[in-house]
């Protein structure tokens, strides 16, 4: 699928505990229950999240996986539709 179909938004806020992330795109934007995004931060991979409850132009999603342990989601970090 070229890049320009895929959803592509970015971190908008984190909870405190870091188990769930917002983005800035929702049910208007296409995305679905279930959907898993990556997340990018400086063009590196920093790991995944999976939606679970959607609004009309926000979403919330877990995180599943990290790339390093050590590593953090941050706010403004870039989340692109995975494969």
């Amino acid at each position: 699928t070229p890049l320009i179909d895929k959803i592509t938004g970015k971190i908008i806020e984190i909870s405190k505990t870091h188990d769930f992330v917002v983005i800035d795109k929702g049910s208007f934007d296409k995305v679905t229950q279930d959907m898993i995004f990556r997340v990018f931060r400086d063009n590196e991979l920093v790991g995944k999240l999976r939606i679970n409850e959607i609004d009309e132009h926000v979403s919330a999603g877990a995180i599943i996986s990290k790339k390093n342990p050590d590593w953090n989601f941050r706010s403004g970090d870039i989340v692109v539709l995975a494969d």
